[in-house]
């Protein structure tokens, strides 16, 4: 069951039972994050989603694409790579905006079952729960958050405000 201000969206591909796809902890997972300027949230986005996806699946990587940033989120992204082996890099030299970021981090991907997070979604373990249940029956899940400023911790407001 969806916590209170989740949902999501899904696309029907049959309504036949062989359309059910047949996940288990087997499968493997690409996340990608898109990042342009996201030096003071980067890090703890990627080890919250680690959390979460770690819990969900054992083969994993989270690729993380720099969007051509000009302030640390490149380097915060190097240094989580070095440190963490799931984690991978993608830089864009120039900004290609949210939809080319996506679009790179998508290319790179290498994994069965591939979703995107941005670093200001918080993601928690029951909600990829839901994403990956429903991509049992659908090709494509589409999450999102309602009423999402108000679960906002106070520092991704304060960002967001600035």
């Amino acid at each position: 069951m969806p916590k209170p201000f989740s949902s999501a969206t899904a696309t029907n591909r049959r309504n036949s039972p062989q359309s059910v796809r047949h996940f288990d902890r087997g499968f493997s997972l690409s996340v990608v994050i898109p990042a342009y300027n996201e030096e003071l949230l980067l890090a703890e986005a990627v080890n919250n989603i680690a959390d979460a996806v770690q819990s969900a699946v054992a083969d994993y990587e989270i690729v993380i694409v720099s969007d051509g940033s000009v302030d640390s989120t490149l380097k915060i992204a190097r240094s989580l790579a070095a440190s963490q082996p799931h984690v991978i890099v993608v830089d864009l030299p120039q900004n290609l905006g949210f939809g080319g970021a996506v679009k790179a981090g998508l290319l790179q991907a290498k994994k069965d079952v591939v979703t995107y997070f941005p670093v200001d979604y918080p993601i928690t373990p029951m909600d990829l729960d839901i994403y990956l249940h429903l991509a049992m029956y659908y090709d494509i899940v589409i999450g999102y958050r309602r009423q999402r400023r108000l679960e906002m911790q106070w520092k991704r407001r304060m960002v967001s405000v600035v």
